[in-house]
């Protein structure tokens, strides 16, 4: 779970890299089934607005910013959880 969000985190960067939104696209349906888990609304409003930003290619920054946050955000409750 925890590679699959540094996978996407990743990936959002190399799509906007590369100015390939495919890049991301691919990798979000890769980790569906980690996304489906993790049953979190606000990850999956990032995803679609980052795919928008994306294929606009607007506000690169901000995408990439974005879903690097929310990523770190989850894989640190998931290893706080593990510990626990």
């Amino acid at each position: 779970m925890v590679d699959n969000l540094k996978e996407l985190s990743t990936s959002v960067v190399e799509a906007v890299q590369q100015k390939q939104p495919t890049i991301f696209d691919k990798t979000c349906h890769k980790i569906k089934p980690t996304l489906t888990m993790l049953e979190d609304p606000g990850l999956q409003d990032i995803i679609n607005q980052t795919k928008v930003q994306l294929a606009d290619n607007k506000d690169m920054e901000s995408a990439i910013k974005n879903i690097t946050e929310v990523c770190e955000q989850i894989i640190k409750s998931l290893e706080d959880e593990i510990r626990d």
